[in-house]
């Protein structure tokens, strides 16, 4: 559906942003309108006639409130434009309006620094809005410093652009335009190539600090009281993130990895321990592994999580993924030194208030041969499921959502809950 701007069109825009419920408009081939419900900015991107900058789209997309705009039908959208401002600046006391666009790597010297031009109104800019600098400052962009200049000026928009709005509106709509000027420095300049790494990172700390920014306006300038930074942020999921999550928890539902990294003769490592005096270190014998870790690895990294236009959820999926990675490394080294090795880079290296707060347990609690059970003996492994029914009863009184299957086990030794089950050996005492 290609976007146009009649008067009943833009009566049903208005309603729906009046109830709340989003804006979601087409606007041309390219271009998009997209209000999650009512917020008090509006983030801008004209693109060029031959196409838009794809990490400047994404910036864009990665808010709760843009439009995407070809340069040639700005000015269809403007009443439009004009409309919602006046809303929603009515709603909050003030309204912020930022363009961004892509600048041009011209000097190669200065590949080492990220730069930014920030172009504010001609009288002082409001104090509000300079934290900004700072905030561009602590963007992590992999070793790159960011480096943020601000221009004082009436033009807040592209040199061969007219500005999104005159002075005498913005005036009157109680709205402050800013312009940013993103140079290309994630790009490489002799091939145009995007470097991925700091095309994430940019995603991630751009975002915080445009929000920040909002909010410190909002905070100064409107009177309408928000929680804080993060309420401005995007709270819907595109169809394309939940259908990875989902095949994530497919690959992850494959993986019983407690069941799979547990000996199956640790009774009998140990004897085998002792009778050499501690001085051979024991075979373990694992279960097979009942799936191909390097058909799950490929899998995995399949998965195009570079395309999922939240940042947040990105860096969580991504994080997911580097877990799921490294324990299937431990799968495929196990009997090995370098099993270990890849342990400590799934959980870490024991820290020292853990090793101390495991003595204290040891201390306080030796090993006993004394019963534990009222009137002698030990507790069976029904009786000890028994027991953790009763318990998983008095925690779903308190939250209905625990939801756990307790099961007696012949194929495990050790006590453990994997996958939502909590397994009991056979022939445990307890």
């Amino acid at each position: 559906m290609t976007g146009t701007f009649d008067t009943c069109r833009l009566e049903e825009i208005i309603r729906d942003l009046e109830a709340n419920s989003g804006i979601d408009f087409p606007i041309g081939t390219t271009g998009r309108l997209y209000i999650e419900r009512k917020l008090p900015f509006l983030l801008v991107y004209r693109t060029p006639a031959d196409s838009g900058d794809e990490v400047i789209m994404n910036l864009v997309k990665n808010e709760a409130s843009y439009l995407i705009c070809p340069e040639k039908l700005y000015f269809a959208c403007r009443l439009m434009i004009l409309k919602i401002i006046q809303m929603l600046a009515d709603e909050y006391g003030a309204f912020l309006l930022v363009e961004i666009w892509s600048g041009e790597m011209s000097d190669l010297s200065e590949m080492h620094a990220a730069s930014f031009d920030l172009f504010g109104p001609a009288s002082q800019l409001p104090q509000s809005i300079t934290p900004l600098k700072e905030n561009v400052r602590k963007i992590d962009l992999a070793g790159l410093a960011p480096k943020i200049t601000l221009n004082v000026t009436d033009r807040r928009c592209p040199d061969h652009l007219e500005p999104l709005l005159n002075k005498k509106e913005l005036k009157q709509l109680e709205c402050l335009l800013l312009g940013l000027k993103v140079e290309p420095f994630y790009k490489s300049p002799e091939t145009g190539q995007i470097y991925p790494v700091l095309e994430r990172r940019l995603y991630a700390g751009f975002g915080e600090v445009f929000r920040k920014s909002v909010y410190d306006f909002i905070k100064v300038q409107g009177t309408h009281k928000l929680s804080g930074f993060q309420s401005l942020a995007r709270r819907g999921v595109n169809p394309e993130t939940w259908q990875i999550d989902r095949q994530l928890v497919d690959i992850d539902s494959q993986i019983h990895f407690l069941l799979l990294v547990s000996p199956v003769n640790t009774d009998g490592a140990w004897k085998e321990f002792q009778k050499s005096r501690y001085a051979k270190p024991p075979v373990f014998r694992y279960r097979m592994l009942p799936i191909d870790p390097e058909i799950l690895k490929r899998n995995l990294f399949n998965l195009p999580i570079e395309k999922i236009d939240d940042p947040t959820l990105g860096f969580l999926f991504r994080d997911k993924r580097n877990e799921i990675d490294k324990m299937l490394n431990m799968l495929k080294s196990r009997n090995t030194e370098d099993f270990l090795y890849n342990g400590v880079l799934l959980f870490g290296t024991v820290q020292p208030w853990l090793l101390d707060a495991a003595k204290e347990i040891v201390e306080t609690y030796p090993v006993s041969d004394a019963s534990v059970k009222e009137g002698g003996g030990f507790y069976s492994a029904e009786e000890f499921a028994t027991l953790a029914k009763q318990e998983l009863v008095y925690l779903q009184k308190q939250w209905p959502g625990v939801s756990i299957r307790i099961e007696i086990k012949d194929s495990v030794i050790d006590l453990m809950v994997n996958k939502g089950i909590l397994s009991i050996p056979l022939k445990a005492h307890f």
